[in-house]
């Protein structure tokens, strides 16, 4: 009756509360839905970027600050740099669908290619895809893109690009492997992040790379107060990437890196057809977009890649585990990020945990999460939802697949693990009873996954090292994953 319960809590409820909000947005929005948001201008005032929108009669101001020197900044003008601006302008406009589902998102301040407009109609729909859901709307829905301005936007030249790179900085295990990966393969970088906070500081300290670049991006207090939805598309992804191009142009980064896993590809759930996927950004077909549009439109020679892609977030976590002096650092769990404490109480939590703990020690683990997960009921439901139930929840974690292996890895490892009240050990078990672990295992664990964007000079050294990281998992718990 229990299970039945937790069956329950992940998809009926769930349904409910979209129906109820489809009902809800029906009313405030009724369809056809015909508004316009306007990307009209901007503003530079450094170091602050003030983009101005306007929807329904109204302007909305919001900023990009950057993080760069004045000498840095002082080379950056209006004529010459056009596209680095407008690119950020239209990456910042999909963080105002707080104000409106809206049909239409006109570019005012440059005259885009219809091309242009196509690609960016693409992303839009995707990043609109977990909120539109969420909130009830229909996520199938397009969204036009046009553009009346008179200025067209051409790549511009690169001339300072040098072979190094920056490298997005979330402080999770990803952005660790990722560090290590870079330095590794011999390709000097800097770090990027949006805000600080103590995990990322952390992360970048273990590093022994101090040199980091900040962006901060701000809605309108405006678009707050006249917000029709309680919450929007996040622009993160996007956003930071666009404002990076501006760092990379003035301080000569080739190279944009993210830690963005295979496992990001996977869908959360397919709703009328189309994939709804949580941070949609974070996809190989997100990198693509950024790859193509700015090649065509925006700044020769860029490249954007995800240094992690080919690998799983499983076999993230395994190649992490050989990553000591990140252990005291990372963090994944987002319910907690305000106190820097882990929440015991979330889905990341209980992934990030059942990940870790077949390539760590039990004390490794205590340490880091402030407790024995195991121990605590409500994260012995959250794992098996996470390996059963048919709608991956709504945060970054791991595939289902992905998380029945974990679950079956915890339970090899600690035969004798039980606890004295549901969910017990046969109820874990019953969980993962049907996974083909030899299947699984060569897909999650050995598979170096393509297609990915990583730059030729680097694919062996990944391979290589991958390969060492689980040999040294294999030597260290004999048995666990499968040869």
């Amino acid at each position: 009756m229990k299970g039945w319960g937790m069956h329950v809590s992940a998809t009926w409820l769930s349904a409910w509360k979209r129906r109820l909000g489809r009902l809800r947005n029906l009313y405030r929005d009724p369809l056809p839905r015909n508004r316009e948001l306007v990307f009209e201008d901007y503003v530079l005032r450094f170091p602050e970027i003030a983009f101005i929108y306007r929807a329904g009669g109204i302007r909305y101001e919001s900023t990009v600050t950057l993080d760069l020197p004045p000498d840095a900044l002082s080379l950056l003008n209006r004529e010459e740099h056009h596209p680095l601006f407008v690119n950020l302008g239209l990456s910042f406009a999909t963080g105002h669908f707080f104000l409106g589902d809206f049909a239409t998102l006109r570019c005012d301040c440059a005259r885009l290619e219809q091309h242009d407009c196509r690609l960016l109609e693409g992303v839009l729909q995707e990043a609109l895809g977990e909120c539109r859901y969420l909130l009830g709307l229909d996520p199938s829905r397009p969204v036009r893109v046009v553009s009346s301005g008179n200025v067209p936007l051409r790549p511009l030249p690169f001339p300072r690009a040098q072979n190094k790179a920056l490298l997005l900085n979330g402080g999770g295990k990803d952005s660790c492997v990722a560090a290590e990966l870079l330095k590794g393969a011999g390709l000097p970088f800097s770090w990027m992040i949006a805000y600080s906070n103590e995990p990322r500081t952390r992360v970048i300290e273990r590093s022994g790379n101090h040199e980091c670049h900040i962006i901060r991006f701000e809605l309108s207090d405006d678009v707050r107060r006249d917000a029709v939805y309680p919450w929007g598309a996040n622009p993160y992804l996007y956003t930071i990437a666009a404002a990076g191009l501006i760092v990379a142009y003035l301080e000569g980064y080739t190279y944009m890196v993210t830690g963005m896993e295979h496992s990001a590809d996977d869908p959360n759930l397919v709703y009328k057809g189309v994939g709804v996927n949580h941070q949609a950004g974070k996809t190989s077909a997100f990198e693509n977009f950024f790859i193509e549009l700015v090649c065509r439109s925006v700044l020769e020679e860029a490249k954007l890649f995800s240094i992690v892609r080919p690998f799983t977030d499983l076999r993230l976590a395994e190649m992490f585990s050989h990553y000591r002096q990140y252990f005291d650092a990372f963090f994944s769990c987002n319910m907690g990020m305000g106190t820097g404490a882990w929440c015991k109480a979330c889905y990341k939590c209980a992934f990030t945990y059942m990940a870790l703990y077949p390539f760590m020690e039990r004390e490794q683990l205590a340490g880091i999460f402030g407790g024995q997960l195991f121990d605590i009921p409500l994260m012995r439901r959250y794992m098996i939802e996470l390996a059963t139930a048919p709608i991956k929840p709504w945060d970054c974690v791991g595939t289902r697949e992905e998380s029945r292996l974990a679950l079956h890895y915890c339970l090899k490892k600690s035969p004798d693990m039980d606890f004295g009240e549901w969910p017990r050990r046969r109820d874990l078990e019953k969980a993962c009873e049907d996974i083909n672990e030899q299947a699984a295992c060569r897909d999650i664990m050995y598979t170096f996954h393509t297609p990915h964007n990583i730059p030729g000079f680097m694919e062996q050294y990944l391979r290589d090292e991958a390969g060492t990281c689980l040999r040294k998992t294999r030597q260290r718990w004999p048995g666990l994953v499968q040869s």
